[in-house]
């Protein structure tokens, strides 16, 4: 023991030279065969902590923005360990959402700025010289619920006499979750069934839920629901319109007054039902209505359901459930109109005979509707007498006036007028020869 000790002790300087010298040296073989180097190394970003942002209802907004992000870590090292390195799939990039105070964040539906981190794994001999980038931003929103119904929309048209009724969802409502700021913009939950060929009552026939926003936008994807689908059930059956036979009107108007329109809206009855009972029902008979002493439009109504009883018929859906009758009436006035004897036309007279008329200006009275009479006042007026069967000699006769539809003469104006048969009219005598002789002179 004691020999192998002086040996070591022996020479100990040259010794000790000898082995700081080898160090360098390999040192120097090292640096030149695997030299240390820098690589820019991109991996995915990472999220820590996300279950803590689900615990408190909340729900982080661009996840998947966050998710495609790619941060480049520059590291130095030997060159043949960052390859290694790069390859092991230990290095990683993340953002921890753990410490980030949830319950007290003013900034919901905000960006809020997080530090980027880095985790070697425990893997030694490389440094992080930068990374890029240092800080991303995350938002948060509120994670809500609302339930809401489901609403169905025929497409297609109802073949003709058919008539399908509103669609029945099942489930008729459906909650949707997600962010607050998406899940208030929902205007409804949408699906749809087709009509077209419809001659039978369906059940069951599924179709695919769509979320709409108030801007009629799907935004299905940015929710979650707890049915993507739904069944629909339509009742098909048999429609008619049925016409009205207009009613009995009794009475009359008061005095003064005239009916001048009876109108029906609607004219028909829209009904549905099996083809039988539609055909046994050819018409609809509605009550009389009374007009007795009116003197302002009246309007009665009827209600289609009273008429429909012992039919087993019912309203078609959407149809009117009644039908109204409006009788119009008008006050009449008075109106003078002036004429001149010029104007009168003789009627009736016999052959051989002559009349004369006093010249004077006269009034014809005439009863009516405002607008018939001022549409009558534009017209030519037709005044005569009637001499008929009258003898010669001084008379006083009527004055009367042809008048259209609606208007009637309330008042006779009268007229002298002189009839003569014209022989006994004195011929002109003729003229007498002149007798007086020409008288001469002698030159």
């Amino acid at each position: 023991m004691r020999k192998f000790i002086d040996i070591l002790a022996g020479n100990f300087g040259l010794k000790l030279f000898s082995l700081i010298t080898a160090i360098v040296l390999w040192f120097i073989v090292m640096n030149l065969t695997n030299p240390t180097t820098e690589k820019s190394i991109s991996v995915s970003l990472e999220i820590v902590g996300e279950d803590k942002v689900t615990e408190n209802n909340l729900v982080l907004l661009n996840r998947e923005k966050l998710k495609s992000t790619s941060v480049n870590l520059l590291i130095g090292g030997s060159a043949s360990g960052l390859v290694q390195l790069q390859k092991s799939g230990k290095l990683r990039a993340y953002i921890d959402l753990t410490p980030i105070d949830i319950l007290h964040s003013l900034d919901l539906g905000q960006e809020q700025p997080v530090r980027v981190k880095y985790d070697l794994d425990g893997v030694q001999g490389f440094k992080v010289l930068s990374i890029n980038p240092e800080i991303t931003n995350i938002v948060l929103d509120k994670y809500v619920s609302q339930t809401l119904p489901v609403t169905v929309k025929k497409i297609g048209t109802d073949e003709p006499g058919y008539i399908t009724s509103e669609p029945v969802a099942s489930p008729s409502e459906v909650t949707v979750k997600g962010p607050l700021s998406i899940v208030s913009t929902v205007k409804e939950i949408h699906a749809q069934v087709d009509v077209t060929d419809a001659i039978e009552s369906f059940s069951d026939v599924s179709s695919k839920l769509t979320v709409l926003s108030l801007e009629n936008k799907d935004i299905t994807s940015k929710v979650d629901i707890d049915s993507q689908d739904v069944l629909i059930s339509v009742e098909v059956g048999k429609y008619a319109k049925i016409p009205f036979v207009p009613p009995t009107i009794t009475g009359e108007a008061a005095k003064g007054f005239r009916i001048t329109e009876i109108e029906i809206w609607p004219q028909y009855v829209e009904v549905e039902g099996n083809s039988a009972d539609i055909k046994a029902l050819k018409q609809v008979t509605l009550n009389p209505v009374d007009v007795t002493g009116i003197t302002a439009n009246k309007v009665q109504s009827f209600d289609m359901n009273e008429y429909l009883v012992g039919t087993n018929l019912k309203l078609k859906e959407g149809a009117d459930a009644v039908a109204y009758l409006t009788v119009h009436v008008e006050q009449l006035i008075k109106k003078r109109i002036p004429i001149n004897s010029s104007q009168i036309e003789i009627r009736g007279l016999a052959e051989g005979t002559d009349v004369s008329v006093d010249p004077e200006e006269l009034f014809v009275e005439v009863t009516g509707l405002s607008k018939d009479i001022q549409a009558f006042e534009k017209t030519d007026l037709l005044v005569y007498i009637d001499v008929k069967d009258i003898e010669s000699g001084i008379h006083v006769l009527p004055v009367r006036i042809d008048l259209p539809e609606g208007l009637t003469q309330t008042s006779l104006p009268e007229v002298t007028a002189l009839i003569t048969l014209k022989s006994d009219v004195p011929e002109a005598s003729a003229q007498p020869e002149d007798t007086t002789p020409i008288e001469t002179t002698d030159d």
